[in-house]
């Protein structure tokens, strides 16, 4: 299965209650398909599925991770939802920018 890459354009937050509940970023692709979500969780196991019938991710992060992930979403465009099943990968990236761009110009 080759890598396939897929340009997001929504996100949304969904944190449970409970101690050692996950936070799950929900992801849509542009304009409006839904491509899974990513949970961070305190027990997290590093692995993730796709689900190829209907081309969605569930992956699964450290708490760390977190804070990274939102400033990512939030502050850079465009950002890109990539999943290899084949080297077992699934990651969130931003386009290429020049060093020292300034975000909000």
């Amino acid at each position: 299965m080759p890598v396939m890459t897929f340009e997001l354009g929504s996100y949304s937050i969904q944190a449970l209650t409970g101690e050692d509940q996950p936070v799950y970023v929900h992801l849509w692709e542009m304009p409006d398909r839904y491509r899974g979500y990513i949970s961070f969780h305190p027990h997290f196991t590093g692995n993730f599925t796709w689900h190829d019938r209907i081309g969605i991710v569930n992956a699964f992060m450290p708490p760390s991770k977190l804070d990274v992930m939102l400033d990512m979403l939030r502050n850079e465009k465009p950002v890109y939802l990539t999943v290899s099943v084949e080297h077992n990968v699934a990651s969130l990236r931003t386009g290429k920018e020049p060093p020292g761009e300034e975000e909000g110009s």
